[in-house]
């Protein structure tokens, strides 16, 4: 319950305010006499008026912010009175309305001049921002109200029971169970410029009839509270189930605080689901603080190679009268937005009307940082090699290049190539502060061509000659050389060796400028096989002719020839061959005195052997024979070699019917003389033996060729090792 909602005797009060407030029970009686008396002369009596009433005294503190001081009041009941402060720190004053500067409490004698009573009443003055009472519902109205007119309206509503004032306070009672309640709201509030919000409700239980409340179960009885920011979701911060304090008389205070905002609700929903349960809410408040005079401060543009930037500066919750900067390089201003040049630590300090001092600190970035105006050269010099030397700058995000150089020469980027000697330099700037810098290089130039360059050949290409030595020339010391030539004929050495006629191409490069010149020569050739060659034999072979003659000739000079069988079996190297079997036989006639080419030629040698001792069957034998009778008479050359296949050594016999000079010669598989055996005159008739050593010769097939009055006969042999 409160004093002001009941009305209580005058006397019963100043009893009450004399026994329980110090600041009328600190009256005190004069020092030299307690009371003023007053002679008056009415029908011969005199009558004494008794003044010892003490001044009657309200005082007030304040909150102290930002440094400026607070006004202390003090009002007296009686004109003239005399006023007498003291405070922390010694403080003293006879001001009625003096100005202090430290938080704590004040204490104010009034003195009545006309009686000497006097009156002490104290005052509390704090620093910071002081919380004061923004919304208030005190249910000071009749009783079964259910809701409430501005200033702080307030509406209720139920499905049943009691949800309504009484007795100065909210009362709750009987609502039926079944997820029912009461829903009490406040207005929607404005909290904005406020700090520190804080919402606060008093709340008590009873029960009766010994009754209990319940605090679960579908009977729960229960008190919540909440409150609705900027007209948002509804947030639960205090919840009571069942019992509130034992049901004690003594209300409970469920709040919550640090609330910011720009506007406020608070909702209580409630309910009991007994007759004899009660539940009362009382002095719905929110408090707040007012925000404290602030300087914000903030930062527009940059201070680059080519910017400034501008302070800017706002005072919440107050107004300055001035403004006061300091900065870097002894900077000052008296604006409130000053523009400055160079990066670092500012500040500000603003002062408001009645003195209050506010100071910041202000930093202030400074990318005044020059880009890298670096070169990377693939070079430093042109040449024949180099005809184009690649500059780079550092590339980076946001940095333009600008490229000068000789002749007038222009680019950007952060690349360029490079074609001309000269000197270059390159400009980089940096968009984002408009900082440059520059570097630059100098290009110069080798285009020196080798000299005393020279190229010849050897020989010409022949069937002999199958290369050609190539020769190149230059007096140029280092010089390199590259020769070309006919099917894809590369080589990089001064002397080389071409096998194939056409055109060769030298190339001499400086090996300092790397500029090269370029000579050719024709390789000939000379390949021309022997001309008009004509090939014959007598045969065909018969019964009486067992040996055919074999003649080739051919217009050119200086000419060989050599027979071979189809098989490839060596048999001669004269114009003329003989042999004993049909067959296809090659002439190959090679230009020795000339360009050692060669062609070849075929002759086909028949047999025809009808009538032969009435035998279509009976073959030709050749005259080389196993052995040699030397009793039994014959009419033709005879020759014979054994054993064969050999391994170490073979026996080739022989006889002529006539005295005819004989040469026996052994070749190799290849046509290539080996050995000569025999090479004289042999008398008619008589029988010769030569031995053949195998020694030296390689495993085999090896030929025996016996020459004898311009005819050829060949024997193979086999030897094996």
């Amino acid at each position: 319950m409160k004093a002001s909602k009941h009305l209580i005797p005058a006397s019963f009060i100043f009893l009450f305010l004399l026994l329980s407030n110090p600041l009328l029970a600190n009256i005190k009686p004069p020092a030299s006499s307690c009371a003023t008396l007053t002679e008056r002369k009415q029908g011969g009596a005199d009558t004494v008026t008794e003044n010892n009433t003490a001044p009657v005294v309200t005082a007030t503190g304040g909150t102290l912010a930002c440094g400026s001081p607070v006004i202390l009041h003090a009002i007296s009941s009686d004109s003239g009175s005399l006023f007498s402060w003291a405070g922390p720190d010694g403080f003293t004053s006879t001001l009625q309305n003096p100005a202090v500067t430290t938080a704590g409490t004040y204490t104010v004698t009034v003195t009545n001049p006309a009686n000497g009573y006097s009156t002490t009443y104290p005052v509390t003055v704090t620093a910071g921002s002081a919380a004061s009472t923004i919304w208030l519902q005190e249910f000071t109205c009749s009783n079964g109200t259910t809701s409430g007119n501005a200033p702080n309206a307030w509406t209720s509503s139920t499905p049943s029971g009691n949800f309504a004032v009484k007795n100065y306070e909210f009362y709750v009672n009987h609502i039926e169970p079944g997820n029912v309640e009461g829903l009490w709201k406040s207005e929607t509030f404005s909290i904005a410029g406020k700090a520190n919000v804080t919402i606060s409700v008093a709340v008590r239980s009873a029960a009766t009839n010994g009754d209990a409340l319940d605090n679960s179960g579908s009977g729960i009885d229960y008190v919540r509270l909440y409150y609705k920011l900027n007209n948002g979701a509804e947030v639960l911060f205090k919840e009571y189930l069942g019992t509130i304090n034992n049901n004690n008389a003594t209300f409970s205070i469920g709040s919550v605080s640090s609330l910011s905002g720009s506007t406020l609700q608070i909702i209580i929903r409630a309910r009991t689901t007994s007759y004899y349960e009660h539940y009362y809410f009382d002095n719905v408040m929110a408090t707040a603080e007012s925000a404290a005079p602030a300087i914000t401060t903030a930062v527009t543009g940059a201070i680059t190679c080519t910017g400034s930037a501008q302070l800017l500066t706002t005072v919440t919750n107050g107004t300055a009268s001035s403004y006061a900067w300091t900065g870097p390089n002894g900077f000052t201003a008296a604006i409130q937005n000053p523009v400055v040049s160079a990066g670092g630590q500012y500040t500000v300090t603003a002062t408001l009307p009645g003195g209050c001092i506010l100071s910041v600190p202000v930093a202030v970035a400074e990318n005044k940082t020059t880009p890298n105006a670096a070169i990377t050269a693939s070079g430093n010099k042109l040449s024949c090699i180099d005809t184009s030397i690649s500059l780079a700058a550092t590339a980076a995000a946001g940095i333009n290049y600008t490229w000068t150089g000789t002749n007038g020469y222009t680019a950007t980027g952060a690349d360029v190539a490079i074609i001309a000697p000269g000197e270059y330099t390159l400009t980089v700037t940096d968009t984002a502060n408009g900082c440059s810098a520059s570097s630059g290089i100098i290009i110069t130039q080798d285009i020196e061509q080798p000299v005393g360059i020279s190229a010849f050949n050897s020989d010409k290409l022949t069937c002999f000659i199958s290369s050609s030595t190539l020769t190149g020339n230059a007096s140029t010391p280092g010089a390199t050389f590259l020769w070309t030539g006919p099917g894809g004929f590369t080589a990089t050495t001064r002397i080389s060796r071409a096998s194939l006629p056409g055109t060769y191409y030298l190339k001499v490069t400086n090996p300092g400028s790397g500029c090269s010149r370029t000579v050719h020569i024709i390789v000939e050739q000379d390949t021309t096989p022997p001309a008009d060659i004509s090939i014959s034999n007598n045969g065909p072979l018969t019964c009486d002719l067992f040996e055919v003659t074999l003649t080739g000739s051919t217009s050119s000079q200086g000419v060989g020839y050599t027979w071979r069988s189809a098989d490839g079996e060596y048999i001669s190297t004269s114009p003329e061959a003989f042999v004993t079997a049909p067959g296809t036989y090659n002439l190959t006639v090679t230009n020795y005195a000339g360009n050692g080419c060669s062609a070849t030629v075929t002759t086909t040698v028949t047999q025809d052997l009808t009538g032969c001792d009435g035998s279509d069957s009976k073959k030709i034998k050749s005259p080389a024979v196993t052995s040699i009778d030397g009793d039994k008479p014959f009419t033709s050359f005879e020759h014979t070699a054994y054993p064969n296949p050999f391994s170490d050594r073979v026996t080739i016999a022989f006889r002529s019917p006539g005295n005819d000079f004989v040469t026996v010669a052994i070749f190799s598989g290849a046509a290539v003389q080996e050995k000569v055996l025999f090479n004289k005159k042999v008398k008619a008739g008589e029988t010769y033996q030569l031995t053949l050593n195998a020694g030296n010769l390689p495993a085999g097939i090896h030929y025996c060729l016996i020459k004898v009055n311009g005819k050829t006969y060949t024997s193979k042999l086999l030897l094996l090792k």
